[in-house]
């Protein structure tokens, strides 16, 4: 699984790395059509890979929230203006709070300047995950991408977006910060995967709407990189890769709807053995690199995070 890095498409896995071209300098946000009241009062900001799509499925039709689960507004898009942006939830859902899934805008100072500053100190979720499951599960969605052909360690190492969402104290310490501790829930994927119906009664109860009960089918996780697997073709699967987010960018809601309805993501992303295990030894030396941010998370926490640690 050695190699060099392939050239990684614009949005293969959204999050930090993965960017845009932006064509103009952002304009000042006083100078774009909005009022503060039609904007969330809720961010689910991540990171990536804990849950937020199964959130954005459970929350479908309980919450308004952007036709596209991620609309990568206020960390990458911001220069397409407010008008652009509020035109991705749906019109004529008085009733419902506005909220918005995007797990990128953890990692991004913008995106934090940016809400506070057009929105104020609206509610900020975020959820946190053992970094190194959460990093591999990151690291499998690329890989499968054909983002690169580096080891797991390797591409910790020298790609940009898992190198860089490795750390997750300083972020959260700065979305407290900014928002105020009161306005920021903290929640872990560890707790969703224990008791899925405790967990969104407290989502509910922070975004002050109406709990519900989970379906059966609802407790099943979404998109997750179990299914992941290494490409036979990277030529193929980059190509594949590129066109669906050419697509996506240009927001072809109908060509969006006949590839899944065509479910041509099997072609591209679904060929090619899975995964093997995480190698243990690999597992436990990420976990020693990892151990000073697992504990500062655990002072802003108040929680004993020993689960996250390496082996004594």
């Amino acid at each position: 699984m050695a190699g060099k890095a392939m050239s990684s498409p614009k949005r293969a896995a959204g999050g930090v790395a993965g960017g845009y071209r932006h064509a103009r300098r952002p304009a000042p946000a006083a100078a774009q059509e909005y009022r503060a009241r039609d904007l969330p009062a809720l961010f689910f900001v991540g990171p990536p890979r804990t849950a937020t799509t199964w959130l954005h499925a459970v929350l479908q039709g309980r919450m308004s929230l952007p036709r596209l689960k991620e609309t990568y507004f206020f960390d990458k898009l911001y220069s397409r203006g407010f008008n652009w942006y509020l035109a991705h939830f749906p019109a004529h859902e008085e009733p419902l709070t506005r909220a918005e899934i995007a797990p990128s805008y953890f990692f991004s100072a913008a995106a934090r300047t940016r809400i506070h500053a057009a929105a104020g100190r609206v509610r900020i979720v975020v959820t946190l995950r053992d970094p190194v499951v959460r990093l591999h599960s990151l690291y499998k969605m690329r890989y499968a991408n054909a983002a690169f052909r580096w080891t797991f360690e390797e591409a910790c190492q020298r790609d940009a977006e898992l190198h860089g969402t490795a750390q997750c104290a300083p972020h959260l310490a700065a979305w407290q910060q900014r928002f105020g501790p009161d306005h920021v829930m903290i929640l872990l994927y560890e707790d969703l995967l224990a008791d899925p119906q405790a967990w969104i009664e407290r989502v509910c109860r922070f975004a002050g709407i109406p709990g519900f009960q989970l379906s059966t089918g609802q407790m099943a996780p979404v998109h997750s990189s179990e299914t992941s697997v290494i490409p036979r073709h990277p030529a193929w699967t980059r190509l594949g890769v590129g066109v669906g987010n050419w697509i996506y960018d240009h927001e072809w809601e109908a060509a969006v709807a006949l590839v899944k309805r065509l479910r041509l993501r099997r072609f591209f992303l679904e060929r090619g053995p899975r995964f093997p295990k995480l190698d243990r030894e690999v597992e436990q030396r990420m976990r020693r690199k990892l151990v000073a941010d697992i504990g500062a998370l655990e002072s802003i926490l108040g929680r004993d995070l020993a689960m996250w640690k390496p082996a004594l």
